[in-house]
């Protein structure tokens, strides 16, 4: 299993993908359970929105959280259901400010 943690930024900052999932198209294509997402509001005066979407290799991204208001110093959890991910596929959240929201993946390979 892998964690990863990253700040949030701001849509259009160039550093929206949470995660990846890793391996080449040509020769090690793999396929990633992402299990848990840990979104926290790290200010302790100001909400934070949240959007998170995902976007298979090639394709059009698709939304799985909208405009989820993250009070200060809250925690939201995404872990209900798991997103199985594969090679070139990504995770992007993005905040309406930067600097107050941070996440933690936690991930494993299945293939």
């Amino acid at each position: 299993m892998a964690i990863s943690n990253k700040a949030v930024t701001v849509s259009g900052g160039g550093n929206d993908d949470i995660f990846t999932c890793p391996g080449t198209l040509v020769t090690d294509i793999q396929e990633h359970a992402v299990t848990c997402l840990i979104f926290c509001n790290i200010s302790t005066t100001d909400s934070v929105v949240l959007n998170l979407t995902a976007t298979p290799q090639g394709g059009a991204a698709r939304s799985l959280i909208k405009n989820l208001t993250i009070p200060a110093t809250e925690t939201f959890t995404f872990d209900t259901e798991k997103v199985v991910l594969s090679t070139g596929d990504t995770l992007t959240a993005t905040a309406d400010v930067d600097g107050r929201l941070e996440v933690t993946v936690s991930s494993f390979r299945v293939s």
